[in-house]
């Protein structure tokens, strides 16, 4: 991500927000590269550094404002939230489905079988 801007995250509150916002801080020469990898590729190498980010400036771990959004869709772990973010934005610059509500049912199920408690907001 850019570093040399202050980011208002005030406003981000939605998927199409949450989209814009990572348009916008990433490098647009690192983005197209990114997008042109296959999608599984593509979301497990942002996971660590543009994922970090997201969680990070966006508050994902400490209720910032896009949580409400995911909890909503019942996705409360800020991991899930992040990647829902990257699929997305994936398959958007690929001309892809985004499918949000398979992305959501997806970590819900993982969750359901790995610790139930995630699925309700609790860690």
């Amino acid at each position: 991500m850019k570093k040399e801007k202050d980011w208002n995250i005030k406003n981000v509150k939605t998927l199409d927000d949450c989209m814009d916002f990572v348009i916008e801080a990433v490098e647009e020469d690192n983005l197209e590269e990114w997008t042109k990898l296959e999608e599984n590729t593509a979301i497990a190498q942002a996971h660590h550094n543009i994922g970090r980010s997201i969680r990070n400036s966006l508050e994902l771990w400490h209720n910032g404002p896009p949580v409400k959004y995911f909890n909503n869709l019942g996705i409360y772990h800020a991991d899930d939230m992040s990647s829902i973010i990257l699929i997305s934005l994936h398959r958007k610059y690929n001309n892809k489905e985004l499918d949000v509500e398979g992305q959501a049912k997806h970590y819900i199920d993982y969750w359901e079988k790995v610790d139930p408690k995630v699925n309700k907001g609790k860690k």
